[in-house]
């Protein structure tokens, strides 16, 4: 299905199967060119050879060719393979003013499930850029080559909420010389947020090891969770461009065969990040590689730019020299490392054997990272409050709040209490009717709410107010 110069498009609920691309390697099963609005909705494409959609078609740089708005949204791909012409690409999007892909699910795609942008000549990339990108809530799994390919003219794009698992699933992947990853970022800026990527095969049988996320230039990469993968956790190679600094924080990374989280600009030219950021995320590995720092917690290599790392939980298990967890190689400059917690062993999480990597009340990573530097949510977007824990997850006790005949109790200054309702505000009140706002945090059943230390010690009042405009009342006593 071919669509040229048209305003609106809706696509809704429309099977395209058993189709295959023989003689254009530049068009999809559907692609377009001048489209103001496309919606492509709960389609499904299977067992098609070729890629699935494509916008625009071909390498078109002329403005009357360009795509205003594209949203594609709860369809689902499958058996998407390559053949002699055209590569099994589930979606390439460029070209294009504002592209959403939400919602989506990926299986068994022979070459990238998503590409977002087109590197070619600068002239040509620039013409060529999408100003707006949100990929967010898709589910890949059963991929050849990359999970998610953003391409240098990608603008700030946003890569959140993805499942990402069974990357190069045969051991050897799509793509032998550069390695196939979960995530592979090549955009100036961005953000990648809360992806799960997990079991990167890429290697195995042969080419070069997988990453859960490869970073070729910056962006901020957040609360994500990733691990067994063949190669990095988190690898930066600098082989494009950056433009800002390079933030890797709140993520959970786990068993993975290489470094856990590697930056390195060894053998390669492209403009580095202004500086580096390695904040409070959990780490965990096992000693895999004949030499020890090659599946070591974290690494930097030729690096020669402003770094700190600070506020990391590193494990390495049965490793008891903390030197071997980060370590600084070739000519790197000395990056600031301050208040990271190293330990040989996973004892003081809930559970690591099922994932579970949260602190145990006994952990010394608790009020442990006093390094200054405003790290203000933790992995599942709860405030940190006071001196903030090591590692990617705030300890929040599972008993924070005490009955007493008056009221609750808050303990380290924090109360959580159980309350499915949906929150719009809460206010508290002294006794006298002084008011002021507290801060708070909720999930599916607890509410958290966090008191500053300039709160003074006494007995509150605290209102809460649900998106229904009802309200509940508790009485609160602070002390210290």
């Amino acid at each position: 299905l071919l669509i040229e110069k048209s305003t609106f498009v809706n696509i809704s609920d429309c099977v395209f199967r058993n189709i295959t691309i023989t003689e254009n390697n530049a068009i999809g099963v559907l692609s377009g060119n001048g489209i103001a609005s496309i919606q492509i909705l709960k389609c499904t494409f299977d067992n098609i050879s070729g890629t699935a959609i494509r916008f625009p078609i071909g390498g078109t740089t002329k403005a009357e060719d360009r795509i205003g708005i594209l949203i594609m949204s709860a369809c689902r791909f499958n058996n998407i393979q390559s053949n002699d012409k055209s590569l099994g690409n589930g979606v390439i999007v460029f070209h294009t003013n504002n592209a959403f892909v939400l919602a989506n699910r990926f299986t068994k795609i022979d070459h990238n499930a998503i590409t977002i942008g087109r590197n070619s000549t600068d002239s040509e990339e620039f013409l060529q850029k999408l100003n707006m990108v949100t990929v967010q809530g898709n589910r890949i799994d059963s991929v050849l080559g990359n999970g998610i390919l953003i391409c240098e003219n990608a603008i700030n794009p946003q890569v959140k909420d993805n499942i990402i698992f069974s990357i190069a699933y045969d051991g050897k992947g799509a793509l032998s010389e550069q390695g196939d990853h979960g995530i592979y970022w090549q955009a100036k800026g961005g953000l990648i947020q809360n992806n799960a990527i997990l079991y990167n095969y890429d290697g195995q049988v042969s080419g070069n090891p997988g990453s859960g996320i490869s970073i070729r230039s910056n962006a901020t990469v957040e609360q994500n969770s990733i691990g067994f993968c063949t190669g990095n956790g988190i690898g930066y190679y600098a082989d494009h461009d950056s433009k800002g600094a390079l933030t890797i924080q709140n993520n959970v990374i786990f068993e993975n065969d290489r470094i856990v989280i590697y930056i390195s600009s060894s053998g390669v030219s492209g403009k580095k990040p202004d500086s580096f950021m390695i904040l409070h995320n959990t780490v965990m590995n096992n000693k895999i590689q004949a030499l020890i720092h090659h599946s070591c917690p974290i690494a930097i290599n030729d690096i020669e730019r402003p770094m700190t790392i600070a506020g990391n939980y590193t494990v390495y298990n049965e490793q008891f020299n903390p030197l071997e967890h980060i370590r600084v190689l070739g000519s790197s400059s000395q990056p600031n490392m301050i208040y990271n917690v190293q330990a040989s062993n996973t004892d003081e999480f809930d559970d690591a054997t099922i994932g579970d990597y949260k602190l145990k009340d006994n952990s010394i990573a608790i009020d442990y990272a006093r390094h200054g530097i405003p790290i203000l949510l933790d992995r599942e977007g709860r405030f940190r409050r006071g001196i903030p824990d090591a590692g990617a997850f705030e300890y929040i006790s599972p008993v924070s709040v005490r009955e007493s005949t008056n009221g609750l109790i808050a303990i380290h200054n924090q109360i959580n209490v159980q309350e499915q309702k949906r929150v719009k505000h809460c206010l508290m009140f002294t006794l006298s009717g002084e008011k002021r706002d507290i801060l708070f945090f909720q999930d599916d059943q607890t509410l958290s709410f966090w008191f500053t230390n300039d709160v003074p010690m006494g007995m509150y009042i605290c209102r809460i107010q649900f998106l229904d405009e009802s309200y509940r009342e508790i009485t609160v006593i602070i002390q210290r």
